[in-house]
């Protein structure tokens, strides 16, 4: 067809503005091939509905969507716009390949999700809701809505969040991750923070913390703010180390790899 787009079908049928496909279906355009056992394509927008078991494949990286129930995929207007995914139903997985021509030679970590629904955009830009499960290398998180995106170095997690790192674990309602290389840089938690390291636990409402080669290098945790009219704090920041335990409105502890150095206390 028109811009190299092709199908392959056991049977099909074309009537109306649209394309009936049954039967061992192979979609193939110039970013990505779809199959599936059913496929129904809008001629004008090129919009495609496949029904049951699917699998998109990226042409360019090699990443996989796997949806069982089927997905809606728009394709973008322009040769370079690479579309968008929808998947509502049927518990998908995708599995992220990194795009090696935009990275240095060294290796880096294959990405699997898993989500009640899910939207892709592109190769690399993901939005979860529901139950969503990330693994990537030594990195496991968890949260009821998330947002990915690998071109970005971006994690966004929300509604009960958790991160669990090779020497970390931390938890909160939610968390925001800038990561480099396949590493985090730094992660802001908001709300019922609570990091446990080797040698440090700190709760907070809020809590920075920035690392070095993938270990904790600093962090600054903050009680809930004072309410207005009593002027009084809710709770305050904890750390807890094997040698003392320390409460305050505020806490900045430097940690250079992950061993507790100083720490300044408000």
């Amino acid at each position: 067809c028109e811009g190299g787009t092709s199908f392959v079908a056991d049977s099909g049928f074309s009537a109306y503005g649209r394309r009936l496909l049954i039967g061992n279906v192979v979609y193939s355009d110039s970013v990505k091939t779809v199959t599936s056992q059913r496929l129904d394509q809008e001629e004008r927008t090129g919009t495609l509905i496949s029904t049951g078991s699917t699998v998109v494949t990226d042409r360019k990286t090699g990443s996989v969507l796997k949806a069982p129930l089927g997905l809606t995929y728009v394709k973008g207007k322009q040769p370079t716009d690479q579309g968008t995914l929808y998947v509502s139903g049927g518990r998908p997985h995708l599995t992220l390949y990194p795009d090696n021509t935009n990275t240095s030679t060294s290796k880096r970590d294959t990405t699997n999700i898993d989500s009640d629904q899910m939207t892709l955009v592109g190769s690399n830009e993901f939005h979860g809701v529901g139950n969503v499960l990330i693994k990537r290398g030594v990195l496991d998180a968890a949260a009821g809505e998330a947002i990915f995106s690998d071109s970005a170095g971006r994690m966004q997690l929300w509604r009960t969040a958790k991160i669990k790192g090779e020497n970390y674990t931390l938890d909160a309602d939610s968390i925001h991750g800038d990561i480099v290389a396949d590493v985090f840089k730094e992660m802001r938690a908001f709300r019922s923070a609570h990091l446990v390291s080797s040698d440090l636990d700190v709760q907070s409402f809020r809590l920075r913390i920035m690392f070095d080669s993938g270990a904790v290098h600093r962090l600054i945790a903050v009680g809930t703010p004072k309410d207005p009219q009593t002027k009084a704090s809710a709770g305050q920041a904890n750390a807890v180390t094997p040698d003392f335990k320390l409460t305050a409105d505020s806490i900045d502890a430097l940690a250079p790899d992950q061993k507790l150095k100083e720490v300044f206390a408000v």
